[in-house]
């Protein structure tokens, strides 16, 4: 948000808004050498997974004062959840253009620790957003806080900045460092696509940071290889498609610089499998259909809670899918979908009679939820007509019994 002081009162001047971002850092300065001062922010946000990744984002408001116009945003991770807290703009490289400085911390996968983190970036109009240079720090480190500051007057602007160390005991630590204007280390990533035996011929691979950015995508020749060379260091997604298969998705593969990491993909058939499902209730037979590529298991109705759940398995790392059929005189609308406890966003559409809700997700074990917002009760008015006509019945019997007596 800007704001604007008139006379010891603050205005609102314009705004932006985002979902699942957690702003904890903002600057503004001149990131593109073009005399007028751009907006600045860094923080971490969170996908559908609640996986966690930095992201930093810079717009203006120099074109419409009274709107903010995004210039580009990026987003990555170095290993597992990473963030950012704190970011600086200055030309530490003394090349005449500013750099943006964030620092944080991430969750090292492969050594089960928390680490200090360090990025330097720059941008332009053309480029976007480019990290420069990254340092990781040191286990058990969170870094909080930078400044940046010609400390010891030489011609050389230093990067300070404030972790938290923790150990035996919790201490503070300043470090003081000089950046240079070498370009980031990269690393090698490959493998091959097959259908578990044989090669696959013009398997589609892409590469991708978090929230989907697309970095690169080839097309596997008769051997089955891919090969991403020169990426950056980090953690990215990884995307097979081949007509006829089950698609599969890698997430957090980490490239490390000077590197090769190799990772293969077997791809199995499509296969769409319909089932009917037959629920009994209230003296009523209804049937839930389910149409997918996963296999269904444990279809269980709740009643109480007016759910139906069920199980869902294939091979790790495919995308699934699901197309259910709900009868709504059985379940009745609206309707709540959970995948392992976690409201999804499904695509719902009804003839009236029934309801069609279909949604996908990236196959492992998952439990899927539907919950409704009526049921059909469990004695129908036909049933509980009955019960109340049998008991008057029973009533007048012994009413006549007893004036007998």
């Amino acid at each position: 948000a800007i704001l604007y002081c008139d006379q010891n009162s603050l205005y609102l001047q314009a705004s932006d808004f985002g979902v699942n971002y957690w702003i904890n850092s903002l600057d503004v300065a001149d990131v593109d050498g073009n005399g007028l001062n751009e907006i600045v922010i860094s923080g971490y946000c969170w996908d559908y997974y609640g996986n966690e990744y930095m992201f930093i984002s810079i717009g203006n408001n120099y074109q419409n004062p009274n709107e903010i116009i995004g210039m580009g945003t990026y987003y990555w991770s170095v290993s597992g959840d990473s963030f950012i807290c704190s970011i600086d703009v200055a030309d530490v490289e003394g090349d005449g253009i500013a750099e943006i400085i964030a620092v944080g911390y991430y969750y090292d996968t492969e050594d089960f620790a928390w680490k200090s983190y360090t990025a330097i970036l720059s941008w332009s109009y053309t480029t976007g957003l480019v990290i420069e240079n990254v340092q990781e720090g040191y286990s058990q480190t969170y870094t909080y806080s930078v400044t940046t500051e010609n400390v010891d007057d030489d011609s050389q602007t230093e990067i300070v900045t404030c972790s938290q160390e923790e150990g035996s005991s919790s201490r503070a630590r300043i470090d003081v460092v000089e950046a240079s204007n070498n370009v980031v280390t990269t690393g090698t990533i490959s493998g091959t696509v097959t259908d578990g035996e044989n090669p696959i011929q013009n398997a589609v691979v892409e590469i991708s940071i978090p929230r989907l950015s697309i970095v690169a995508s080839v097309s596997t020749p008769v051997n089955g290889s891919y090969t991403f060379d020169s990426t950056p260091e980090g953690c990215y997604t990884l995307k097979v498609f081949v007509e006829g298969k089950i698609n599969q998705t890698r997430n957090s593969v980490v490239i490390k610089a000077g590197q090769i990491t190799e990772l293969d993909f077997a791809l199995i058939e499509n296969a769409v499998t319909t089932n009917s499902h037959p629920v009994n209730i209230g003296g009523q037979l209804f049937y839930v259909v389910t149409v997918g590529n996963s296999t269904i298991s444990n279809f269980v109705l709740n009643s109480t809670a007016k759910s139906i759940s069920f199980s869902v398995s294939a091979a790790t790392g495919t995308t699934g899918f699901c197309n259910i059929t709900v009868p709504e005189a059985f379940l009745g609308p609206p309707y709540t979908v959970k995948i392992d406890s976690i409201p999804a966003e499904p695509t719902i559409s009804s003839n009236g009679t029934h309801t069609f809700i279909y949604f996908s997700y990236t196959h492992s074990v998952h439990i899927i939820e539907i919950v409704g917002s009526s049921i059909v009760p469990e004695f129908s008015k036909g049933a509980l007509l009955l019960f109340s006509l049998c008991v008057t019945f029973f009533l007048t019997i012994l009413i006549k019994k007893r004036k007998k007596l």
